[in-house]
């Protein structure tokens, strides 16, 4: 009985650690699940900027287009 018990507490200490390993490695993935939605954030914030900047240069070439062809009349 004394083995056993012995045995017992080994098995319930190992267990014990892989939990606490396990707590860690959660830790570390929210963490990384976290830094990966910034950059997602980062990268649309980006995008769009790009996106109105390429609309607001579209606009700045029709209009010079549509002034070079008053020039030209």
């Amino acid at each position: 009985i004394k083995h056993a018990s012995e045995i017992t507490a080994g098995s319930a200490g190992d267990i014990t650690t892989i939990i606490q390993q396990q707590a860690v490695a959660s830790e570390q993935i929210l963490i990384t699940l976290k830094q990966i939605a910034a950059g997602v954030e980062n990268f649309t914030a980006a995008t769009e900027n790009i996106s109105s900047t390429s609309q607001n240069l579209k606009i700045i070439a029709e209009d010079l287009n549509e002034h070079g062809k008053e020039q030209a009349q």
